[in-house]
């Protein structure tokens, strides 16, 4: 067997390489169009536009695609979809387009990943089942209207890297009753919890007076005044 094998592959030759494959690439060719892009660093990259069909309870986007990675997915890409229960997304994903996942009244849950920086505004919108969402880790802004009529939604906790949260972001999340804020964040907008009649305490990953620091608008602030915030040092509110 040693001989035989001397003679198919001299010291020189090289071993050839199998054949690339990837059988979630070629499923996700089937399901979803796909658009190319590039990195911030010139490299190609992939978008996803949109499902060939809008009619699939179960939905994994690819890390990669054609060999490239899979970076974003645009604007309303999934917009409507009634069936998505289920969503699997990769890991290379950097931003994701506005009202991309809205109306998905059937998705449960979401588990967005740590390399996602860019949610768009409204992306969640009326995601009416939607009961558990985990936001990674280098999320900078909740953007306006992101979780407007997730009336399933119970609880949310917010990354340290996020600085900011936009007018609506939670507003007629009708279940919320557990919010938690890391210290980052620095304005929080108009509405924000606007119709959210179970939410009475937040949770604050920093000291009171960093509270205090924190720009809201009038509406908000009101809202704010009638819940008790739990602070690193102790207590705040209701007034």
């Amino acid at each position: 067997m040693k001989k035989l094998m001397g003679k198919m592959f001299s010291s020189g030759d090289r071993r050839p390489e199998p054949p690339k494959f990837d059988a979630l690439e070629e499923a996700a060719g089937k399901k979803l169009i796909f658009s190319e892009t590039r990195t911030p660093a010139g490299e190609r990259a992939y978008s996803v536009l949109k499902a060939a069909k809008q009619d699939m309870p179960a939905l994994l986007i690819p890390a990669h695609y054609n060999g490239s990675p899979v970076i974003r997915i645009e604007n309303r890409a999934f917009c409507g979809n009634g069936a998505l229960m289920q969503l699997t997304l990769p890991k290379t994903l950097t931003s994701i387009g506005v009202f991309a996942f809205a109306f998905c009244a059937e998705l449960a849950s979401v588990e967005l990943p740590d390399s996602l920086a860019c949610l768009g505004g409204r992306a969640f919108y009326g995601c009416a089942n939607l009961a558990k969402v985990s936001l990674g880790k280098s999320l900078r802004t909740l953007r306006n209207g992101l979780f407007v009529g997730c009336k399933s939604l119970k609880e949310i906790e917010l990354p340290d890297s996020a600085v900011g949260i936009g007018n609506e972001t939670f507003a007629y999340c009708e279940e919320l009753e557990r919010v938690s804020i890391g210290r980052g964040v620095l304005v929080i907008g108009e509405n924000t919890f606007s119709e959210c009649p179970k939410l009475k305490k937040i949770e604050y990953r920093g000291t009171r007076e960093d509270w205090n620091k924190i720009k809201t608008d009038a509406t908000s602030a009101r809202f704010l005044r009638t819940v008790k915030v739990f602070c690193l040092d102790g207590e705040i509110g209701p007034f």
